[in-house]
């Protein structure tokens, strides 16, 4: 089996390569089975020999990219409903070497994708994002345009950048004044610093829980499927520069301000003093 998996793999049959699937899929810890160590390698076998680079995980919504970077997602709309301009946020995320900004994420994925993942059931209370999600107005405002005119930014053809779309600018505008919010100077390079601390959170609760095996598991998945800037090392690797001490004070004070959902994880509070870094957590 991984004789042919692997020969397939170099020879370029895609059909064979669909098998290894049925095993990622199958392999779900909630109903107690467990991925044959055979399995697994022949998995990674196989990833290298398409030049992917693989990252184990164990099963959670997300698993380990998608779940933290919801949480920067989440965040980047919070921060407009505070003040923030999206199209700020991108660009500090482009200044700071990201593959792309998180609204220019949500214009390549789908916005009807974000929107129908936020339906989803939710551990905690249902925030009202004002772009993306459930309650947000893009429900109601862009549901009657077609796919390819749902997005946050115009696009010129065979554009990869685009502009500021007025429409959105006005939607946000005009969500703020229903919820008689009233929004705060954001500095957007703040604003993206505090975005990064929810995946920094997050990635600590993947650990905390076994999600992840190792914090450079989290940092590889985050450079390879995320664009986060390779020059920081990842996530965790960034929290290691900015120093745990200072992420675990800054997590516990937005959770003070913003409540559930900078609950801080409790491997990230739980740190020894004299730990600074994540990778001497890892045994």
């Amino acid at each position: 089996m991984r004789s042919h998996l692997l020969r397939a793999a170099r020879g370029g049959d895609r059909d064979a390569l669909l098998q290894p699937g049925q095993h990622y899929e199958a392999a779900r810890d909630r109903a107690r089975h467990r991925t044959g160590a055979d399995v697994l390698a022949t998995a990674l076998a196989v990833a290298k020999a398409i030049n992917k680079q693989p990252v184990v995980a164990r099963v959670c919504d997300g698993f380990i990219a998608n779940r933290a970077f919801d949480t920067y997602w989440r965040e980047a709309e919070f921060l407009v409903e505070e003040g923030a301009s999206p199209y700020d946020i991108d660009k500090v995320a482009l200044r700071l070497r990201h593959v792309d900004g998180p609204f220019a994420v949500a214009d390549l994925v789908g916005l009807d994708v974000g929107q129908l993942i936020s339906q989803a059931p939710t551990p905690g209370p249902a925030p009202a994002r004002p772009l993306l999600g459930n309650r947000g107005r893009y429900r109601c405002h862009w549901q009657a345009r077609p796919k390819e005119r749902r997005r946050l930014v115009r696009y010129g053809a065979n554009a990869r950048s685009g502009t500021p779309d007025p429409e959105i600018e006005s939607l946000i505008a005009r969500y703020r004044k229903a919820r008689a919010s009233r929004p705060a100077r954001y500095l957007a390079r703040r604003s993206s610093s505090v975005a990064s601390m929810q995946v920094i959170n997050e990635g600590a609760k993947e650990l905390e829980e076994g999600i992840a095996i190792r914090a450079s598991d989290i940092d590889v998945a985050a450079v390879y499927g995320y664009g986060f800037p390779s020059w920081r090392g990842g996530p965790m690797r960034y929290a290691d520069e900015i120093g745990l001490k200072a992420i675990a004070v800054a997590v516990e004070r937005f959770h003070g301000t913003q409540g559930y959902w900078w609950q801080p994880s409790r491997r990230l509070l739980g740190l020894p003093k004299a730990v600074t870094i994540f990778r001497r957590t890892e045994t």
